[in-house]
């Protein structure tokens, strides 16, 4: 299983796309997950358990949430980064 960013960014869209409540025609880096796509705190917990399953991690999300200063910030290309890190930084 490859974990090179660009594949953790393919797999995180997806995972956000599968997750959200709006269809969206275009997900980047800059998408807000709150305010493009309506993301609320069961979405985001439904977001951590599609993570969690796709790169088989427990991911911090509340950490995430904190790190990207609240929910009005919580972009899809923070959150690539933070997958990111997140599996360098617990990679087994």
């Amino acid at each position: 299983m490859s974990n090179s960013e660009v594949d953790i960014q393919a797999r995180v869209v997806s995972i956000v796309r599968r997750t959200s409540a709006v269809a969206a025609a275009e997900i980047t880096g800059d998408t807000d997950l709150v305010l493009d796509l309506a993301f609320d705190s069961l979405r985001i917990a439904e977001l951590a358990a599609g993570l969690e399953e796709a790169f088989d991690r427990t991911f911090d999300l509340p950490e995430w949430v904190y790190e990207s200063g609240g929910r009005h910030s919580l972009t899809v290309g923070s959150l690539v980064s933070f997958t990111v890190r997140t599996l360098r930084t617990n990679a087994p």
